[in-house]
């Protein structure tokens, strides 16, 4: 049975989301965001009926860090960033475990 994931802002960085499983804080995601640089700025200029979204003008990527401080990878979806997390303390506790 999968837990519900849930996400909690920082309060003091925008950026970040700290990531919660059954009521337990297991890590957290930092998010980018950057303007693509292929886009072809002189057609957009040219036809003004022409509208850009958000997704296709823009990249977000997510860099999933679990605690305490273990780098877990950058994804293309916030869940997958925390499924990685989650991922990444079952790893751990499996080797402790022997």
């Amino acid at each position: 049975m999968e837990q519900k994931i849930d996400f909690q802002r920082d309060k003091f960085k925008s950026n970040k989301e700290y990531v919660w499983h059954n009521k337990i804080c297991t890590g957290y995601i930092e998010f980018d965001i950057k303007e693509r640089q292929d886009i072809d700025w002189q057609k957009y200029r040219a036809d003004k009926s022409l509208k850009l979204s958000i997704k296709d003008r823009y990249i977000i990527k997510y860099t999933a860090y679990a605690f305490p401080d273990i780098f877990c990878g950058q994804f293309d979806c916030r869940l997958e960033a925390a499924k990685n997390i989650k991922h990444m303390h079952r790893e751990n506790f499996n080797k402790l475990k022997g």
